[in-house]
């Protein structure tokens, strides 16, 4: 059983993790659409998921406390990387004296701010998610979890098919 009291402190080097905005007082051209390294959104958000699970996966009971990170281009990406999002609410009941079940209620991060922008915010929500059952799962095989809420995505899309379906059904 992990302890309770104990807190994971991490270190990434981010390699040159740049957005796609220019900054005029940055030498970061070679990051922009169109530049020789071929930078665009896509790249970038693939590259903020892959970062994001490899933190992830340092402890799979919960977010490290402290990350120190190196080669970061600004606040922008910083703030992308951390994910704040809605907390998701645990409750564990008996029914009938015997019966334990698990409920998640969920609210995860909206698609306001456009689905390829939020998707790392809903795939953050969804690995706590998957981390928390599989910890329960592996405490006992047959626990009976209800999982709820406004997922605020479908069931095909990357949150739910690849972070909460393989943890399932696999």
């Amino acid at each position: 059983m992990p302890d309770a009291d104990r807190q994971t402190v991490a270190f990434y080097n981010l390699e040159n993790f740049f957005d796609t905005v220019d900054d005029p007082v940055k030498n970061d051209d070679d990051f922009l659409p169109g530049s020789y390294k071929d930078w665009s959104e896509q790249r970038y958000l693939e590259k903020l998921e892959n970062i994001t699970s490899s933190i992830s996966s340092i402890d799979q009971n919960r977010v490290p406390a402290i990350i120190g990170v190196a080669e970061i281009e600004n606040k922008t990406v910083l703030t992308d990387l951390i994910y704040t999002t809605r907390n998701i609410l645990y409750v564990k009941g008996a029914f009938d004296r015997d019966d334990i079940v698990h409920f998640f209620v969920n609210h995860w991060p909206s698609r306001r701010e456009g689905t390829r922008k939020s998707m790392p915010k809903r795939i953050a929500a969804a690995q706590s998610l998957s981390n928390k059952t599989r910890n329960i799962l592996q405490a006992g095989p047959g626990a009976k979890i209800v999982i709820m809420g406004d997922f605020n995505d479908l069931p095909v899309s990357k949150s739910i098919s690849r972070y909460l379906k393989d943890e399932f059904y696999n």
